[in-house]
């Protein structure tokens, strides 16, 4: 049996939940048609608007970390990834995506194979 590649997605948000859930999942698919295991870590950039994440047919693992305050894009990429470095040791990658739409889920199949 084949070890799955765990792989870890940050993502920053600011209030773009219904965003996020397209991201979230076209992650599925791509786990679900790979061998890959991926875990989602959502920053939530001080978000006004309330996200609730239980939400079974996602079928992924995903976290939420919430910041207090928007600290802006590229600074919440910051915390995910000092997350990851300091909470997260079962991974064997660790990919950042927009949750807008920008970064397209199948671009880590390429980079992954890339690799």
């Amino acid at each position: 049996m084949m070890n799955k590649t765990k792989i870890i997605c940050i993502t920053p948000v600011f209030n773009d939940w219904e965003s996020f859930e397209i991201l979230v999942k076209q992650l599925k698919k791509i786990q679900d048609s790979n061998s890959f295991k991926i875990k989602i870590l959502a920053i939530n950039d001080g978000s006004t608007d309330v996200y609730i994440k239980d939400n079974p047919e996602f079928g992924l693992d995903l976290q939420i970390v919430n910041l207090k305050i928007n600290i802006g894009h590229q600074r919440a990429i910051g915390v995910g990834l000092q997350y990851v470095f300091n909470e997260e040791n079962d991974y064997d990658y660790v990919v950042v995506m927009d949750s807008d739409g920008e970064d397209k889920p199948e671009h880590i199949v390429e980079l992954l194979n890339i690799l």
